[in-house]
């Protein structure tokens, strides 16, 4: 229902699942910018030569290096060659699109790697926004796939996702926005705030429209 709502903004273009397949990408790009291995190569191949330690002078630039190499590997470029690739490759935006996004159900299935990811998303990405969907979690426990899982499986799987969302989302408020499926039920009124978060406009009747036809899955 959110893509349905978001993808009726004049311009918009927000796709549907891609498998979790940014997050990976999203974890590569932090790896590279903070893994020490990474971070201290980088600022010791930035010294003149006899301005490193004598560890650094001897091994630098040689398979001595068990990172050899390392010393120049770029984040930025490799940051923005790969959403580069990943934008026009999986995403595969539209010639002429205003709002470009994706709907994932998955980002935080990555374990601790779930703020460095969105971090990394929100950092090369300096004009996205990111809209955390909750729902009441006896509802999603009695909807498709779900249903076959133990309930308290679910209901844990779901407060550590909610919780996660929250923290972000407490972290960075002007471009993090929490929005429960129970405000679809409230008509128009109840997606407001989404439109206002993004400094957009929807007609009422053609969001009406939208929030009349029921979702064909996860009944």
């Amino acid at each position: 229902m959110l893509m349905k709502v978001l993808n009726a903004i004049d311009g918009a273009c927000i796709r549907g699942e891609r498998g979790n397949s940014l997050s990976p990408v999203l974890r590569a790009i932090s790896i590279i910018q903070t893994e020490s291995n990474f971070s201290v190569r980088r600022n010791e191949a930035a010294k003149p030569r006899d301005e490193r330690s004598p560890h650094w002078q001897q091994i630098m630039g040689t398979v001595d290096d068990p990172w050899y190499g390392a010393e120049d590997v770029d984040p930025g470029r490799y940051a923005k060659l790969a959403l580069d690739a990943y934008v026009r490759t999986v995403m595969i935006p539209p010639e002429e699109v205003s709002f470009l996004g994706l709907k994932e159900i998955s980002f935080h299935e990555v374990g601790s790697a779930f703020e460095s990811n969105m971090a990394c998303l929100l950092e090369w990405f300096p004009n996205s926004r990111i809209i955390f969907l909750t729902r009441d979690i006896a509802q999603v426990a009695n909807s498709g796939w779900w249903r076959d899982m133990p309930y308290a499986a679910v209901e844990k799987r779901l407060q550590d996702a909610n919780a996660r969302f929250e923290a972000f989302q407490f972290d960075h408020a002007d471009r993090c926005l929490m929005f429960d499926y129970s405000q679809f039920a409230e008509g128009y009124e109840g997606v407001l705030p989404l439109f206002d978060f993004l400094g957009v406009s929807v007609a009422e009747d053609v969001v009406t429209g939208i929030l009349s036809k029921k979702l064909s899955h996860l009944q």
